[in-house]
């Protein structure tokens, strides 16, 4: 990773004579982390550095683009075994358009998931994440083929793609020759096959002179099942919202519903049920005042009979500070709680407070 970074430090200079940009998108933060009793858990003040990706976009040609981001917080070298990359590889993508209503994307793209929070806004200035958006946000970028499709203001992404790798599918093989050593025998897990994939479509719209944005998605993952043989299970994830714009305020609304096939598993998520809503107040193109809540139902399994539910409730109150209009970096202070009820026991409340700052800007120019 280290390398990488280096390169891409050294060739800044000649880039800048190249078609693109090459962007750094940042946040630096003061968390301050109060949990109740239920938890069980201790309160933590930290100052961290919760987002840092370096994001190179440019031209090969007038039909074919491309795409890397790189995000240099992942503290692991782990790479994908079925897509083949390594953990840093945020994003790493190549388009062609063949016209201007249908155009091809391979590699690590954007799936279109999400809804409003998850595909329209940008993760730096989520400060709680939904329930059923957090369980699918490690496949919001998923490895595989997009087919682009775009009439008028409508536009429709057909995904094909990898997904995690099925551990029940895992071929391990021990190298042996060092049994009365120091070292332990190197073991090495490989995935013949992909086992594991991701199907779906998802849609957006500007409507109504771009006032109105509506976004919705299906998808669902095919696996084979850890009872082994041909046994197979499918895992689906719905989404549908609007972002409307009024005057000074945006009016954000969402439905995000994840269900997922019984395994062998003792505990289990069955389903996740959240719907989010937000308003944001702009104050004259200097900063914005926003109010989120969220409101969760979620099953899981206890056991292959037995099932028991959580009722979870999300609030976040943010304001942010963009000093002037143009400039690419601002302040932010947000405060957060999340409600946890269980079927049985006692609530379980966490409240953060986030007191940082974000910057984002091409440092070709």
């Amino acid at each position: 990773m280290k390398n990488v970074l280096a390169s891409l430090v050294l060739l800044t200079g000649s880039m800048s004579m190249a078609a693109g940009s090459l962007y750094i998108d940042g946040r630096v933060d003061h968390k301050s982390y109060s949990p109740n009793d239920a938890v069980g858990t201790p309160g933590s003040e930290t100052f961290q550095i919760s987002r840092l990706k370096i994001d190179y976009q440019g031209k090969l040609s007038d039909a074919n683009s491309f795409r890397v981001r790189l995000d240099t917080l992942k503290n692991t070298t782990a790479t994908n075994a079925s897509g083949n990359t390594s953990a840093f590889m945020d994003l790493a993508y190549v388009a062609h358009k063949f016209t201007d209503e249908v155009s091809l994307t391979m590699g690590r793209y954007v799936s279109g998931m999400g809804g409003v929070e998850g595909f329209i806004n940008s993760p730096a200035d989520i400060y709680l994440r939904s329930v059923a958006g957090d369980e699918t946000a490690t496949i919001y970028q998923p490895v595989g083929a997009q087919v682009n499709l775009t009439f008028g203001d409508h536009k429709v992404n057909l995904n094909f793609a990898n997904n995690t790798e099925d551990a029940s599918k895992a071929v391990s093989s021990t190298v042996t020759g060092n049994a009365g050593g120091f070292t332990a025998p190197a073991t090495t897990t490989t995935y013949p096959t992909q086992t594991r994939s991701l199907m779906g479509v998802s849609y957006t719209a500007k409507l109504m002179d771009a006032t109105l944005i509506p976004v919705a998605s299906y998808h669902f993952e095919d696996y084979a099942s850890a009872r082994g043989g041909n046994s197979r299970l499918k895992n689906t994830f719905i989404n549908a919202g609007a972002r409307y714009l009024i005057g000074d305020f945006e009016i954000e609304a969402d439905y995000l519903s994840n269900k997922y096939d019984y395994d062998t598993q003792a505990a289990q998520v069955l389903s996740t049920i959240s719907a989010v809503g937000l308003v944001r107040y702009k104050l004259n193109d200097v900063g914005s005042f926003h109010l989120k809540y969220e409101g969760t139902d979620q099953k899981l399994a206890t056991s292959a009979t037995s099932d028991t539910k959580n009722k979870i409730t999300g609030l976040t109150a943010a304001f942010e500070y963009k000093p002037a209009k143009d400039e690419n970096w601002r302040m932010h202070l947000a405060f957060a709680q999340k409600d946890n009820k269980p079927d049985s026991g006692d609530t379980r409340t966490e409240k953060i407070v986030y007191a940082g700052m974000r910057f984002y800007g091409d440092l070709l120019k």
